[in-house]
């Protein structure tokens, strides 16, 4: 299976397992949980969801940016995932399928919106 095919995978199992961003849900019920709580469900969130995504971008056929971490993309990832689980502006439109949905954002999420322009670094580079 190719990267991006276990990506889809893990990305389809995340929304048909869950009917809400599991992201967006966990952090919104911090608010309404006392300190000790809070941290326990940062330790099932974190075990339970980031570690399995960290384990897939710390692979060695995910070539990452060279001073992205796993931890960084799996966190990312997780933080991008909320419009799959609505349908009030869908990226890409209305018409498209759920499959074509998932395939657009783990698109941008893995290649980004632009190309940077010759000579030009990346943000997170010192130049």
């Amino acid at each position: 299976m190719s990267t991006s095919a276990h990506l889809e995978a893990i990305t389809n199992v995340l929304t048909e397992a869950h009917p809400r961003d599991v992201y967006t849900v966990i952090h919104s019920s911090f608010a309404y949980l006392k300190p000790e709580n809070q941290r326990q469900l940062g330790i099932i969130f974190g075990r339970d969801y980031l570690a399995p995504i960290e384990a897939f971008f710390a692979e060695d056929a995910v070539e990452l940016r060279g001073q992205l971490t796993a931890k960084q993309a799996a966190e990312f990832y997780m933080t991008s995932l909320s419009p799959l689980f609505g349908s009030f502006h869908r990226l890409g439109g209305a018409e498209m399928t759920q499959e074509e949905n998932v395939r657009l954002l783990l698109d941008l999420i893995l290649h980004g919106i632009t190309t940077l322009n010759r000579g030009e670094s990346s943000l997170l580079t010192n130049n």
